[in-house]
């Protein structure tokens, strides 16, 4: 599958690869199809891609990079 990105121009996108959130996410209830792409310039940040709304992407960051992750949240 293609996608073509206001941001990151047109990116190849294997069907497995696409997330999907049945209730989209809060306040894009819309969109929801989504692909997380690695960020080539900051290993720790990545983008939550909206396949259905191309020119809509979120910066997302592993709370691992903040700390030990428990059940109780971030240690």
């Amino acid at each position: 599958m293609q996608l073509v990105s206001s941001r990151f121009g047109v990116l190849a996108i294997a069907a497995e690869d696409v997330l999907y959130f049945p209730a989209g996410l809060p306040g894009l209830e819309n969109c929801r199809t989504w692909v997380l792409l690695a960020d080539a310039r900051h290993e720790a940040l990545a983008w939550l891609h909206s396949v259905s709304q191309p020119q809509v992407a979120l910066a997302v960051v592993s709370p691992c990079r903040f700390g030990r992750v428990t059940p109780a949240g971030i240690a």
